[in-house]
């Protein structure tokens, strides 16, 4: 195997899920060179990664609306040209992670094709493409381990769990900027948004919570966001009794990740942040509540730095995007700010007692 292809084109959670699948091909084939396929939307998280050698990043927005406004031969045209470049590429292997999308089959040119497919129902056709088919024996396997699957079809070992990340120039830059407007003392990161309303903890909690730490523990919160979340931040920052408590900053998703690198603690629910946490080694606490962390949590974390919140409700998880509960999101109201506060401050203590190798 001299080179390898990965397509993982959206889902940033996913994505960052999926990059132990680095660690176990690197480890097999040293010499190897990985290529990465991902959307104009989500390729940002993975500049810098020191295991990917050629980062392919796609604007698959635009191909697939050719083919729904129909405009089949603009569509074939720009199939053709991504087929092309691909093909240029000579992999020996390529691990497709949407297989389920027939489309994508366009972007698998190589003598070994891997369809790592999302569910344990495989569709009737597209298994044909591939000379190896892999579904998800949900709920039986992590994410995680189900991505590691594609590489045993590889020959490779078991892998390590740890999520991965590079660091990039702008980070840093970004973050010695941050420090000389609002100095070098330790900050928690408050991480509340999600696609998911049901996921969602809600804004007078984290308001609550920020006041909490900072009246009576000294640690500021940060509240890191896009230009779109900008109006739920400030809603969320207008509910705190404190305005000392926490800080706004808009970020885009390099400088997001300069401050979740080097925040003291971070609190988020099921999201992407919580991913972007444990691969970048940073204290967190995590409320779930619909959704199952046995498949979803981060499966490696180094000791005593994260730590799940489960509810007690009879109906959680139902991972259901819809709440059908009489109280709605009965499974979040459970989370208590005491609570919350009480595992924050266990989570931070145990990761100054025990800091990483080198750590920041």
């Amino acid at each position: 195997m001299k080179r390898i292809g990965i397509i993982k084109l959206w889902a940033l959670g996913d994505i960052v899920m999926a990059t132990p699948m680095l660690t176990a091909i690197r480890a097999k084939y040293p010499e190897c060179r990985i290529s990465w396929v991902v959307d104009e939307a989500h390729g940002e998280i993975l500049h810098g990664h020191p295991d990917i050698d050629d980062l392919v990043i796609l604007d698959t927005g635009s191909w697939r609306r050719l083919w729904r406004k129909a405009n089949y031969p603009a569509w074939i045209t720009r199939s053709r040209e991504i087929r092309q470049m691909l093909a240029a590429k000579e992999w020996d292997a390529v691990i497709n992670c949407h297989p389920d999308k027939w489309f994508t089959a366009i972007l698998c040119p190589a003598p070994l094709r891997i369809g790592l497919y999302p569910s344990p129902t495989l569709p009737t056709l597209t298994p044909r493409l591939y000379t190896h088919v892999i579904p998800d024996p949900r709920p039986q396997i992590h994410a995680t381990r189900h991505y590691l699957q594609a590489t045993q079809a590889l020959d490779c070992p078991d892998a390590s769990l740890r999520l991965t990340l590079g660091e990039t120039p702008e980070e840093s830059s970004f973050f010695e900027e941050f420090q000389q407007r609002h100095g070098s003392t330790p900050y928690a990161a408050i991480l509340p948004f999600t696609t998911a309303e049901n996921k969602c903890w809600e804004p007078e909690r984290y308001a609550a919570l920020a006041d909490t730490l900072w009246k009576n523990h000294s640690l500021q919160c940060i509240l890191p966001h896009s230009p779109k979340d900008e109006e739920a931040a400030h809603r969320i920052a207008s509910q705190c009794k404190d305005s000392d408590s926490i800080r706004l900053v808009r970020t885009n998703l390099r400088q997001y990740v300069a401050l979740l690198r080097r925040a003291a603690l971070a609190v988020s629910g099921d999201t992407s942040a919580l991913h972007l946490c444990a691969a970048l080694d940073t204290p967190y606490v995590s409320l779930f509540g619909p959704t199952d962390p046995r498949h979803l949590a981060p499966l490696f974390t180094g000791e005593g730095r994260g730590e799940i919140l489960l509810p007690t409700v009879s109906c959680a998880p139902c991972n259901s995007t819809n709440c059908r509960n009489a109280v709605f999101r009965a499974c979040m109201k459970e989370h208590s700010v005491s609570e919350v506060s009480e595992r924050c401050l266990r989570v931070r203590k145990s990761a100054i007692s025990i800091p990483l190798s080198g750590s920041r």
